[in-house]
C-alpha cells in the first residue's frame, strides 16, 4: 500500500509543480502606511528579482476618509474609506538586468507571463498597470484571481532593470493581493496532451509501483 501512496504522490507532485520567478511573495511585512506615505523594505529571499521594494500610497484629493496600504503575513492589503480612492505604486529594481525568459523546471499552464494574484476584492473595480523598463500595460479588474500580463507586451524581457506595479484603487474598494510572480519559458512550449520528457520517468515509476502492488495482492 505504501508503494501505491508514494507513486500517487510522485505523480501528483510532478504534474502540479511549477517554478515561478519571485518578484515579491509579500512575506516581508510593512507598517500600516496611511496615505500619503511610503516605505522601503529589504526583500532578501522574498524576491528573485530585486533586493528592495519601495511602496508609495496616496489618496485622491477629494477623499473624505483615510486610505491605507500594508503588507502582512504574505498578503498586500489596500483599504479605502467611504468617498475615498487611492493610488499605490510598488517599485522593484535590478541594476544587473534580470532574464525573465529563462527556462522553467517543469511544464506549467503559465509561461512567458507576469502574474499578479488578487485574493479578494469587495466591490467595484481596480485599475492595474505594470511597467517593465518603461513599457506600460494596463487592465481593469473586478474579480479575484490571477491577473496576467504576457511578456510580449513589454518587448525584450531578457535583461530587465525596473518593474513598477501601479494600482488605482477606486472609491471605497478594499483589495488583497497574495503574490507577484513571473513564469518563463518551459524547455519547450507546453502541450497539454504530451508530457514533458522529464516527467516520463516519474510516470513509468509510478505506473510500475501501482502494477507491483496489484500483482502482490493477486498472490496473497
Amino acid at each position: 500500500m505504501y508503494k501505491m501512496v508514494l507513486a500517487v504522490s510522485l505523480l501528483s507532485f510532478s504534474l502540479s509543480s511549477q517554478a515561478a520567478i519571485l518578484i515579491d511573495d509579500f512575506s516581508v511585512d510593512t507598517e500600516f502606511i496611511i496615505a500619503p506615505g511610503s516605505e522601503t523594505n529589504s526583500l532578501g529571499l522574498s524576491s528573485d528579482f530585486s533586493e528592495e521594494r519601495q511602496l508609495v500610497t496616496v489618496k485622491n484629493p477629494d477623499g473624505t476618509s483615510s486610505a491605507e496600504t500594508f503588507i502582512y503575513g504574505g498578503q498586500m492589503e489596500l483599504n479605502t474609506g467611504v468617498g475615498t480612492g487611492s493610488d499605490t505604486t510598488i517599485s522593484y529594481n535590478n541594476t544587473a538586468g534580470f532574464d525573465f525568459t529563462k527556462a522553467e523546471a517543469s511544464v506549467s499552464s503559465l509561461y512567458n507571463v507576469f502574474v499578479v494574484s488578487l485574493f479578494s476584492i469587495d466591490q467595484g473595480d481596480i485599475d492595474i498597470s505594470l511597467t517593465v523598463d518603461g513599457i506600460k500595460a494596463s487592465q481593469t479588474v473586478n474579480v479575484a484571481g490571477d491577473i496576467l500580463f504576457d511578456h510580449s507586451l513589454f518587448g525584450n524581457v531578457s535583461s530587465v532593470n525596473n518593474i513598477e506595479l501601479f494600482i488605482h484603487n477606486n472609491v471605497a474598494v478594499d483589495a488583497i493581493f497574495e503574490s507577484f510572480n513571473s513564469y518563463g519559458r518551459s524547455s519547450r512550449t507546453p502541450d497539454a496532451n504530451v508530457p514533458e520528457p522529464g516527467l516520463i520517468p516519474l510516470l513509468v515509476i509510478g505506473l510500475g509501483a501501482l502494477s507491483a502492488c496489484r500483482r502482490k495482492r493477486q498472490f496473497i
